[in-house]
């Protein structure tokens, strides 16, 4: 149990590091509430229009060497993508960057 527990908050720190990712680099992230992938990103130019459009999952790698798959429905949904040209990303985030946002997003300090 504990285990499901530590996926699902890793998971959800992923999700975070991607976000954050993508605003950086001039984005905006709309999340989603449905199966098959984690959040669309669009990235619009100077006249607001759409330069790039993403649908994206974020997948967690476990260690060196790990390998994560596609779950059936998120692979029928990037089938659909490359059908209609919709551009489908999978970013991968690892153990030591999930360990470094989480020892930069802490808050330090404190009474003893």
């Amino acid at each position: 149990m504990a285990d499901i527990i530590q996926n699902s908050i890793d998971g959800r720190i992923a999700e975070a590091i991607a976000r954050q990712d993508l605003k950086d680099n001039g984005f905006i992230v709309y999340e989603s509430k449905r199966a098959g992938y984690d959040n669309v990103s669009i990235l619009l130019d100077a006249q607001g229009r759409i330069q790039q459009l993403y649908v994206c999952e974020v997948k967690k790698v476990p260690g060196p060497g790990g390998i994560t798959r596609l779950s059936n429905v998120q692979k029928r949904l990037k089938k659909l993508c490359k059908a209609t040209h919709v551009d489908h990303i999978t970013i991968r985030v690892s153990e030591q960057q999930i360990f470094d946002w989480i020892f930069k997003n802490m808050p330090r300090g404190g009474a003893m």
